[in-house]
């Protein structure tokens, strides 16, 4: 049944709603899921690319049908390198390879919301380390930019808003809107070190602050 509903999808064009919106930047900085480039992460774009990449998949018969609209990524050479280059991130139950049956129906199931035994059954690797569900949801939501900008929610400490990511004071305030960045109390545009709650005044500019 599993695999009749594979072939089904590898031959078909669906449309569906945005499950994830993701980043748009053409070659990522981190490897993520939005395959086509397109803003957003899909069962049936992004995750439909990479069952057929490992299915062997190539050229045309990789991208029919399963590239968004707004896709900047859209030939399947380009979409076929750029998986490639980021096989290591593709063993999501880290069962030493990488497998359309598995790794590829994981995330498949995950954008289609699957959670719990119905993300798992009958898709994990017999050798996997990662085989929890719960497990393996966390690796998928934290390799995907939820808000599109251009920072995985793993690395993102404000992953629903797209103007903020990172906070390095630490007072919920993100960087970006804050005007006193590390918190010593001196506004980043007077502060010699906005990044250095330690230091603040550079007297003589020799780049080291007053107090070291």
């Amino acid at each position: 049944m599993r695999k009749i509903f594979l072939i089904a999808l590898i031959g078909t064009t669906f449309f569906l709603p945005s499950l994830v919106t993701h980043s748009q930047s053409l070659k990522a900085s981190e490897f993520d899921f939005d395959l086509d480039s397109d803003g957003q992460v899909l069962a049936l774009t992004d995750g439909l690319l990479l069952i057929r990449y490992l299915f062997g998949f190539e050229d045309e018969a990789l991208v029919k049908g399963a590239v968004g609209n707004e896709a900047e990524r859209t030939s399947g050479r380009a979409i076929y390198d750029f998986i490639e280059i980021n096989q290591e991130a593709l063993d999501i139950d880290l069962d030493g390879k990488a497998d359309p049956l598995t790794d590829g129906l994981l995330v498949i199931r995950y954008l289609f919301g699957f959670s719990g035994e119905s993300l798992t059954a009958q898709a994990v690797g017999e050798n996997a380390d990662r085989s929890a569900a719960k497990d393996i949801v966390a690796e998928l939501e934290g390799a995907i930019d939820r808000d599109g900008d251009g920072f995985t929610n793993a690395r993102d400490l404000f992953p629903n808003n797209p103007g903020e990511w990172f906070d390095t004071d630490g007072d919920g305030i993100g960087d970006n809107e804050d005007a006193d960045d590390d918190g010593d109390g001196g506004q980043d545009l007077a502060d010699a070190f906005p990044l250095d709650r330690l230091e603040s005044v550079d007297t003589d500019r020799d780049g080291v602050g007053n107090s070291s």
